[in-house]
This record gives C-alpha cells, structure tokens and sequence, in this order.
C-alpha cells in the first residue's frame, strides 16, 4: 500500500501552534511567579528521580533501577516501580537551559502543550467545526482538576497520564469507525500513560472495559475490532517494553509493602464551597473540576432528561456517572471495600481525569448535534476566558500561601533545587516487607549529609563505636544488579532483605553501585524507537476519513 503524505492547512497548524503556546505559557507563569516553584510531597519524589535520570542520560547511561539520589540516601526503587520515559518532557530541558528553575518552567509548558495537542487530535474526531475543537481543548486543558495535577499536588505521572489519555480515545472511535489506524492511537496512548503512571494505566483500562463491554452486550463488536483490540495491546507493550520489564522483575520477585490503601470520596458540601473559593488545595476531600465545568456538567441534566438518544448523552453520563461515583453519597470507608483492589485508587477525586474529558467530548458533541445552537467565536472567548483567569488565579493564589502544609520547599536556585532533590526527602513507598525483621540485630542510621550520591552509587560514610553486624533501612531488592563494597571490599549480601553489614571499630566506607540489565537497555531503545516511529507515522502519514460512530 502506497503511503500518502498528509497534508496540513499551515495556516490553520501555525494558528493552534501559536494558540496552544499562549495558553500553556499562561497557564505556566503562575506556578513560577516570584521565581521560585512551590514543590509538595509527590514533588520532592519528582525532583530526585528526574535528577538521578537527567544524571544517567548526560554520561550516555541508560538510568539505575534503583535512586541513589535523594530519598535522604534510603536507595529507593522509583525508578523500576514508579514509570519516568514519559518525564523525560522534564528532563531535556535541563540538557537546553543551566537555569534549575527555568527547566522545571520549559517542562511545564511541554506538558500543557502535548495536552491541548493530544485533546485537539481527539476533538477532530468529534467535529469539523474549528471554534467547537478549541472548546473542547479549553475544557480539559484549564479543569481545575488539571492545575491541581500539576501544581498543588504536583503529581506528574498522572498529569502525564491525563496528557495522553485522549489518544486512547481518539483510537477507540477510529476502531469503532472501522479505521484500523485507530490500533496506532490507541497503541500509542495506552502506552505512554504506562509510561506515565500505573495506576492511571489501571483505572483507564478498566473504564475501557466497561465500554468495550457494554459494545459486546450490545452486539456491536466485530472480530476485526477484537483484533484491533488485541493488536494496539501489542503495539502498547512495545512502547511501554522498558517500564514493563523494570517493574515486573523488581515487583513480582519481591516481598513489597504497595502503597497505603484508602477509598477517600469528595465531601460534597466542602466541594462546593472550595469550588467558591476556586480553591486548587491538595486535600482529597475537595478535589474539583472548577465551578464553570460543574455548572456545565450539572446544565446539560434538562436536555438529557428532555432529549431522545443522542450520541453526546452516552458521555455526559460516563461524565455524570464516574462524578456521582466520587462524593462521600456512597459508604466508600467500608474496611471491605478499602481492601478490595479499588483501595489502590486511594482518592476517589482521581476519577475527574474521566469526568472532564468525557464532559468535554459531551459538550463538543452536543453542539455538534444540536443545529440550532450557532457557536461562534463570541461564545467561545465567553467560555473560555473566564476558565483560563480562573485556572490561573487559582495557581497563583496557592503559589503564594507558604507553609500550607508541613512538607513544602520553595527552591529557587540551583542550589536550592540540589539541596531539596538530594536532601530533603526522609521516606519513600515499594520497601521491603523484610524492613522490620532483624530485630535483634542494632539499627545503625547515618546521616544523609555524609553521603556521595550519583545517578548509579551511593558512598556512606558511618561510625561505630565498635566492632559489630548492623543492619541498615536499605533494601537490596531480587532482580537488581549490585555491587556492594563495606571498607573497600566486595560483600555478598542476601537480596530480597535489608542490607546487613558488619562493621569495624571507626569509621566506615560503604558503597553500594547498581547498573542496568542488558535487556533493560534494549527494551529502553525499542520504547524510545517506538514512540518516535508511531508518532511520526501519525504526524507524516495518517488520514482522517470520517467522523464518530458510538453505539
């Protein structure tokens, strides 16, 4: 099959590009007004592994399973457990610019960008009309949800996630129009948010399916879909290779403690009046999608009620749905359900990833649908600038409240910056179950402040009043290459448990290196090549032929 080039309205292409710079710009600035960024708990986690990678890549090393930077000298496991190929918007920037403060800001703006470029692709799907694209965009790009992904919470595996979560859809409703380049979209994006965030890869996949599900039931699959299906899982597989065997090897050959357990639902009550306020606080309680989104999501109740079937409808209740599912309505805090699998998600308020954007493709769709609706330039600014000021006030007014919470840094040199991702951080999640045994064995703690860290080695400098077996709250995890040296000399340690050692009278050297697995290093390759390749194929090939077929 001859491959034909796309062909682009420039004109039209230079206009989003334009657009989309304002907007991510505007929606950056207020993160970084006073020159500084205020970094939260998941933030310090953020600041320390992209360090120890932006290490890796500038000696031409594939990055340690393990960080030997930060996490007050602990020797974590982030790197093989929590996904970081799709941070790497956070780490070239540091290759471009020498300013810390700076590169953070060029990451930020990378990350608003994508999203509004990966939203306006799935709004092509929706609709031909320019101005109901940019709203849709406007929708999911300025949610508060999306400010408190990345700023107040500062959790950007799953600002990541939301960044590409529309090219999942974007290939399911190109599978479901009979287009098999759909299998690239959805490939693609199911790939990258694994690259992104598990757990957002979890809750995702189970949302897709219950819609590929409710397809079946109603007769609606074909085994060309199936095999579409099956195919873009493949492609997923591949593009997410290097994450998918770093966490395999390390997680499924470990005794790991997984994260805390915890159903916690919005309050409706306090929502409301955060959503008054249009607060973005980094409280579970209260997350929200801002007042403007709500009114919408809450207006578009009479003409569902007043309508027959309409393609925007089956959106607008995913959008309504998932959003009732969140409140404390529901006896969420049964032990039952908290140690069910769903415990996982922790904060129900995770789930607003799904309600703005299906509330987005509900609006596009329903004044796609609705001709008498004429939506216009006018209406567009109406709708639009009063999210982006809101979105912005909203950034700003938390950026400026110091000591709101007991782990806050507010780095603004490069020092500072060095000082908070090496320094600053006293614990971390994925320890060993082994951490409490050995009791009988002396606990010797050090000081993070007499440690050498690189991106692959850790020099511990320790006391001892005498000769004596210690234990120390590092774990040495199965599937990971170490080389451990106690005072000059190579020691063979017991992996799967926490690090044992006996010391000398005085002080002692212990240097614990770890590198990469051969197939890490080939799989990180084969992800690198296929993310390129697919999105260039996308980019230089891909044509759209119509438009959505739902149910």
């Amino acid at each position: 099959m001859k491959l034909k080039m796309k062909k682009y309205d420039t004109r039209k292409l230079l206009l989003l590009v334009i657009l989309f710079s304002i907007v991510a710009a505007l929606s950056v600035i207020p993160a970084f007004y006073g020159g500084y960024l205020k970094v939260t708990y998941d933030g310090n986690v953020h600041l320390s592994r992209f360090e120890s990678i932006y290490r890796a890549l500038r000696a031409g090393k594939v990055p340690s399973s393990v960080n030997f930077i930060g996490f007050n000298g602990l020797v974590a496991v982030y790197n093989s457990l929590y996904p970081w190929v799709s941070g790497l918007l956070f780490v070239v920037p540091r290759f471009l610019v020498s300013s810390r403060l700076l590169a953070w800001a060029i990451g930020f703006f990378f990350l608003n960008f994508i999203t509004m470029a990966n939203m306006y692709i799935l709004t092509r799907e929706l609709t031909d009309k320019f101005y109901l694209r940019i709203l849709g965009v406007m929708i999911y790009q300025l949610s508060a949800y999306h400010f408190t992904l990345m700023y107040s919470r500062m959790a950007l595996g799953e600002a990541l996630a939301y960044a590409f979560l529309p090219l999942v859809f974007t290939g399911l409703l190109r599978i479901w129009n009979g287009q098999k380049n759909g299998i690239l979209f959805l490939g693609l994006g199911g790939g990258l948010i694994f690259n992104s965030h598990i757990l957002s890869t979890l809750i995702t996949g189970l949302i897709l399916v219950v819609i590929i599900g409710a397809r079946l039931l109603l007769r609606k699959v074909s085994m060309a879909e199936l095999r579409c299906y099956i195919y873009s899982a493949g492609l997923a597989a591949v593009v997410s290779g290097y994450t998918l065997i770093s966490f395999i090897k390390v997680y499924f050959t470990n005794e790991i403690d997984a994260p805390f357990r915890l159903l916690q639902a919005i309050i409706a009550t306090d929502v409301w009046n955060t959503m008054l306020n249009n607060s973005i606080k980094d409280t579970g309680t209260i997350f929200n999608i801002g007042l403007i989104e709500t009114l919408i999501l809450i207006g578009l109740t009479v003409p569902a009620l007043l309508s027959k079937y309409a393609n925007w409808k089956l959106w607008w209740i995913g959008a309504m749905g998932i959003g009732i599912l969140t409140l404390n309505w529901f006896p969420w805090d049964k032990q039952f359900l908290v140690d069910s699998p769903l415990g996982s998600i922790q904060f129900l308020g995770r789930l607003l990833t799904y309600v703005v954007l299906f509330l987005a493709i509900s609006v596009i769709l329903f004044l796609e649908e609705n001709k008498q609706y004429n939506f216009d330039l006018h209406n567009l600014l109406l709708l639009t600038v009063p999210l982006l000021v809101l979105g912005m006030s909203a950034t700003y007014n938390y950026h400026v409240s110091r000591n709101d919470d007991p782990i806050r840094f507010y780095p603004h040199t490069s020092q500072d910056f060095d000082e908070v991702a090496y320094d600053k951080f006293s614990t971390f999640d994925y320890q060993l179950k082994d951490a409490n045994k050995h009791t009988n064995l002396p606990l010797k703690e050090y000081s993070v402040n007499k440690t050498k860290q690189t991106y692959n080695n850790i020099v511990i400098k320790c006391d001892s009043q005498k000769t004596e077996k210690v234990r120390f709250r590092i774990p040495v995890y199965n599937g990971i290459d170490y080389t451990i040296k106690i005072n000059g000399k190579v020691n063979k340690v017991k992996q799967g448990k926490m690090l044992v050692a006996t010391l000398k009278k005085g002080t002692n050297t212990i240097s614990i290196t770890s590198k990469p697995t051969t197939i890490q290093k080939i799989t990180f390759c084969l992800s690198l090549m296929a993310i390129i390749l697919t999105s260039g194929y996308i980019f230089m090939f891909d044509n759209r032929k119509s438009k959505y077929n739902f149910m």
